[in-house]
């Protein structure tokens, strides 16, 4: 055939194509996307663009539109989305009702419930309280009769004590009574000055008794100090 004839019969036909097939060929779009949009699964392998004007969809490594029936897919949400032959699109997508996920908004799981509130448990008691015991026995027979101007001792024991002043941080007394019979005892035998870890008597005479802990049955004194500091 001519050249000549060639182009003008190309010419003539190109105006009796089908317009589908011409708009195939060319017809692309631009939606305004972010570059990373949002992406909800919707079902296996298939994700959508949640409330968005148009059915954005991401499924086998494309973004896909549609719109009035057509099929346009793009590999970049900003890019352009070229239409496809329906043959092209996955099945998947095309068994999805149309329009359905225009505007599509999730169904935000319900959250989780509070935890439930601590078990109360009550404090445990306190300790029981016991009072120290007290300390063991001499471990020598007591004299009947002490005098001492000056007795200082950890642990004194005695059924009698006389003296002008008795004092001790602890101590077991049946009785104490405020009076001066100490003078009586030391008019005799003014007795000198006692230092003991430990001491035992029937009757004690003394000015001064100085004792952490004291057990006597009576304590006759013009000053009684138990458990009180100097200060």
């Amino acid at each position: 055939m001519n050249p000549i004839r060639l182009v003008l019969a190309l010419a003539f036909a190109l105006p009796l194509l089908p317009q589908p097939a011409r708009a195939q060929v060319s017809a692309q779009l631009r939606i305004d996307l972010p570059i990373a949009p949002r992406l909800v699964v919707i079902q296996p392998g298939v994700q959508v663009v949640p409330e968005y004007q148009d059915e954005v969809f991401h499924q086998g490594g494309w973004y896909w539109l549609r719109r009035d029936a057509r099929w346009y897919r793009a590999q970049s949400p900003r890019a352009a989305f070229v239409m496809v032959d329906p043959r092209a699109v996955p099945r998947v997508l095309v068994t999805l009702a149309p329009g359905r996920y225009r505007n599509w908004q999730p169904v935000e799981a319900a959250p989780p419930p509070p935890p439930p509130p601590p078990q109360y448990r009550p404090a445990p008691p306190p300790p029981e309280y016991r009072p120290a015991p007290p300390p063991p026995p001499p471990r020598y027979a007591p004299a009947n009769v002490v005098r001492a101007k000056a007795l200082n001792a950890g642990y004194v024991r005695a059924r009698v004590i006389y003296a002008k002043e008795v004092r001790a941080y602890e101590g077991r007394i049946g009785r104490m009574v405020r009076d001066d019979e100490w003078k009586r005892g030391m008019r005799k035998h003014g007795g000198g000055r006692i230092e003991a870890d430990e001491l035992e008597a029937d009757v004690i005479y003394a000015k001064e008794v100085n004792a952490d802990w004291i057990d006597a049955e009576v304590i006759h004194a013009r000053e009684i100090r138990i458990g009180e500091s100097d200060d």
